[in-house]
């Protein structure tokens, strides 16, 4: 139904005024400065939903070991500085006049060996490739003729020092030591900066390795992927209240607070468990800005919705909706990571199950604290609504730079 021209007027009337008293209560509030004062400085430094991937391909024999190496442009960029004219993007001659100290580079941070001797790796033509994650250098390497055992040791620094959040993959696309024939690519390790050197038995067969790897990593992607939380916290503000003729109340009683964050999370985790599986299998794919876009913009309204709550009696609804586009934002990651559909399913259900555990985390940690705070006066005058409009311009920031594809927050 449309509406008429006062109607619309009205409603905006309406809409301002929701949010001069909300401002008011954040400006007549000393504790709502302290507020605002903590919340910049936790995010302050927090990207949007980012996750720098680089991956180590090994096909092993006994008389030699070859691969390659894949890393972003943006991430090579990060540590040499390789886009010359500093518009932001490396372009193919860029990387090409750079190119020996891409290869140097790799060959110091990359490593091989066996029994305490590393392999003579020679890196020698490259290509680019146009992935999901963004435009990635693909470097092949050999080994030459090299005696190899069944253990080997593994070593990857790329990005580390500049990018801490970097993971690194292992991905044996070739196992002569193996009694499958074809193991396709399946992911075995992940470095971080704390574990650069990993051990592996490449007689090994057992998925357990790679399950666990990916639930460390779903863990990790929830830490990283503020505006998840975000999005998390906007809702769960308000779940420890109680809405009643127009005002939030906080004499909700905990079970009746914690009712309405599994009632929430659970719809979360339905809506984007569906597409974090379709995405992955393949079976229904979206244009990554666009994913990225929707889900800046969910954050935006689930924060407004705290100062005026237009949505209150269709929550499940924006949850549910919202989250299939979260879910979409999940399988961005494991986009590149395997190609063969058995591996695949054990590696997305371990990356999920690492999500589930990573959201109970922070539910967890936050319930307490906003329950307690929900007994005073300050939460509904001052906090809710600093939190919310603080929420809600820094997800405006992500939407205009992830729709736009334009540099908005200095962060």
């Amino acid at each position: 139904m449309r509406l008429s021209r006062l109607g619309r007027v009205r409603e905006e009337h309406t809409t301002m005024t929701g949010l001069h008293k909300a401002f008011r209560c954040v400006l007549s509030s000393r504790q709502a400065l302290v507020a605002a004062l903590l919340f910049f400085a936790a995010c302050g430094s927090a990207a949007a939903h980012t996750l720098g991937q680089g991956y180590l391909m090994v096909d092993a024999r006994p008389d030699g070991i070859s691969g390659h190496v894949e890393v972003t442009l943006e991430d090579l960029d990060k540590a040499l500085d390789i886009d010359g004219d500093g518009d932001g993007k490396v372009t193919d001659a860029e990387l090409e006049a750079s190119m020996p100290r891409v290869l140097d580079y790799l060959r110091e941070r990359i490593g091989i060996g066996a029994e305490g001797n590393a392999f003579d790796l020679v890196f020698g033509d490259y290509e680019i490739d146009n992935l999901p994650l963004g435009r990635y250098l693909i470097a092949n390497y050999s080994s030459g003729p090299q005696t190899v055992p069944p253990v080997i040791h593994l070593r990857y620094e790329l990005i580390f020092d500049v990018d801490p959040d970097h993971r690194g993959f292992l991905v044996v696309t070739g196992n002569a030591f193996s009694d499958h024939v074809n193991k396709g690519e399946e992911t075995s390790l992940v470095f971080a900066p704390d574990n650069r050197t990993q051990t592996f038995d490449l007689r090994e067969t057992s998925r357990w390795r790679s399950f666990t790897a990916f639930v460390g990593q779903g863990i990790w992607h929830i830490w990283i992927g503020i505006d998840h939380i975000l999005f998390l916290l906007a809702l769960i503000l308000p779940a420890v209240l109680r809405r009643e003729d127009g005002q939030w109340t906080g004499d909700l009683t905990y079970r009746s607070a914690l009712w309405n964050v599994v009632k929430i999370v659970t719809l979360f985790t339905i809506a984007h468990t569906i597409t974090l599986t379709l995405a992955a299998l393949d079976i229904v794919t979206l244009p990554p800005r666009f994913v990225e876009s929707i889900i800046a913009l969910s954050v935006v309204i689930a924060a407004l919705n705290n100062i005026y709550p237009i949505m209150h009696g269709h929550m499940g609804w924006l949850v549910f909706g919202f989250g299939l586009f979260h879910g979409f934002g999940f399988a961005s990651v494991l986009a590149h990571l395997v190609s063969n559909t058995r591996n695949l399913v054990v590696d997305l259900l371990g990356f999920n199950v690492g999500v589930e555990i990573g959201q109970v985390a922070v539910v967890a940690v936050l319930l307490p604290v906003l329950f307690v705070l929900s007994r005073r006066n300050v939460y509904t005058r001052a906090i809710v609504p600093v939190c919310s409009i603080l929420i809600a311009l820094l997800a405006l920031g992500w939407f205009t730079e992830r729709a736009f594809d334009i540099d908005v927050l200095p962060i």
